[in-house]
């Protein structure tokens, strides 16, 4: 059998025996400054997701877009000439409809990706209106 153990001290002193053996010394913990979270629950706060655009930004954009909306959806969107054709034959009398429908096409296909800021870089080459970028950052 152990041999028998000393009791320990009695009063104050005896409770930072006790208190050393467990935790360490007493007043020796590394104290954080008041009112800052541990840093164990410190966590950088995410950005938001990027913007989805909706329909209405989409004819926002797409009132912008001139006789060249073809070239743009070919170019910078990677859309085929066909669908490109497709979309002027629904649309025969609206630039502007012809161009919202080539958006709703790319932002289809892209679905959470057809963002504002995704499509800022899309457009970039291209030769548009820059009050489409304005639009876009908003």
């Amino acid at each position: 059998p152990l041999p028998p153990q000393a009791p320990p001290p009695s009063g104050p002193r005896g409770f930072n025996s006790l208190r050393q053996d467990e935790v360490g010394p007493v007043g020796m913990e590394e104290e954080e400054p008041m009112g800052a979270p541990p840093a164990s629950r410190c966590h950088p706060i995410a950005p938001p997701p990027p913007r989805r655009l909706t329909e209405r930004d989409l004819m926002q954009i797409a009132q912008r877009f001139g006789r060249e909306w073809q070239e743009v959806g070919i170019m910078c969107l990677g859309l085929e000439k066909s669908r490109l054709e497709q979309i002027r034959e629904d649309h025969p009398h609206s630039l502007v409809l012809q161009s919202f429908e080539m958006l709703r096409e790319w932002s289809r296909r892209h679905k959470a990706e057809a963002t504002a800021p995704r499509l800022c870089a899309c457009l970039r080459p291209a030769s548009v209106d820059p009050g489409v970028f304005d639009l876009l950052q908003d």
